[in-house]
């Protein structure tokens, strides 16, 4: 039987259940009880009614985000996708589909949001439809926004160093904390006294959810009774009246932590790959599109090192030394 189900922070109903076999989870696209109740009756009936003639009916979306979520798979970005396309049959949705759902719920967003909160997940949901073979799923070839990431710009060391004599006791120690560990400003507000043991610190949360364990910087000490900060958004604040206070132009905690960090790990004869394992990237190629310019520019630096260092000598034996040898060897005969 399907019932109706609220999420929150969606605004419309929900049908979802098992009616002959068939599992039903949709929108029905309004937030009217009456209303829904309505189109949860239609639903039931229509399923009835097909397997009644047998004959089986192209899938939706909703049948698809269905199969996607029964496999364990995560629903993040597919509520709003999901009231979107609602029982839309899964041979119309294309490129033009897609692109429109884009400009509907996120007119302004750039194209890496794009790619992430819409493209993305359609794609899988799509591809989860076509594995479980579900009447009419295909897997549309499907163009991704075209991403442009401009140059990250690292806080300098002399800048940190003359900014951190303006910062409150707290807001220093959090400072030098990100700027060593590569920590975003929301995990190193996560780190408690008791996360810091045997000269490491134990993040037990990051961004893509994996626990890191990183050294604890030379001779700091995490606060007792906390950061004082609840938000990122007060970090910035606070870091916008050092710089304030210290004449200097603003770095948010992402220039001073986790950039800075990357720019002096690579100075220091750092890989990319051993970068990415030092900050907890998932990817490598994140890594280098990020700070791939950076590793660049030490890679020349070492090469004109290398240059100066002339390990390939010149000759210095006269050139007829070479013929005269081989003439010497010529004359001896073949081997015996």
């Amino acid at each position: 039987m399907l019932r109706l189900k609220r999420y929150k922070g969606r605004p419309y109903w929900i049908i979802t259940g098992t009616v002959k076999g068939v599992t039903i989870f949709e929108s029905t696209g309004t937030a009217d009880r009456s209303l829904a109740e309505q189109y949860r009756l239609k639903r039931e009936r229509d399923v009835y009614e097909q397997a009644a003639l047998g004959k089986e009916p192209e899938a939706t979306f909703a049948d698809a985000v269905s199969v996607y979520l029964g496999q364990g798979r995560g629903g993040r970005f597919l509520m709003p996708l999901l009231d979107h396309f609602q029982d839309m049959p899964l041979s119309r949705i294309g490129q033009a589909e897609i692109d429109s759902a884009a400009r509907a719920l996120y007119p302004d967003a750039k194209a890496s949001t794009v790619n992430r909160q819409v493209i993305g997940p359609v794609v899988a949901v799509l591809r989860a439809a076509a594995r479980a073979r579900l009447p009419g799923a295909t897997v549309p070839i499907v163009a991704r926004r075209k991403e442009t990431r401009p140059q990250v710009q690292p806080a300098s060391d002399e800048h940190i160093a003359a900014l951190l004599p303006h910062c409150p006791p707290r807001l220093r120690a959090l400072v030098i904390l990100m700027t060593y560990t590569g920590l975003r400003t929301g995990e190193a507000l996560r780190v408690t006294a008791a996360d810091v043991r045997d000269g490491y610190i134990h993040v037990q949360r990051t961004k893509n959810g994996k626990p890191r364990m990183t050294p604890a910087p030379d001779g700091w000490e995490c606060p007792a009774d906390g950061w004082g900060y609840k938000t990122t958004q007060g970090v910035g604040k606070a870091l916008r009246a050092a710089h304030r206070a210290a004449g200097l132009p603003y770095h948010d905690g992402h220039q001073l932590g986790r950039h800075a960090f990357a720019a002096r790990f690579l100075r220091a004869g750092g890989s990319l790959k051993a970068l990415k394992h030092a900050g907890g990237w998932e990817k490598l190629a994140v890594v280098d599109a990020i700070y791939g310019h950076l590793e660049q520019a030490e890679v020349h630096e070492f090469m004109r090192r290398l240059s100066l260092a002339k390990p390939v000598r010149e000759q210095t034996a006269p050139a007829q030394e070479i013929p005269q040898a081989i003439d010497t060897d010529m004359k001896k005969g073949p081997l015996e």
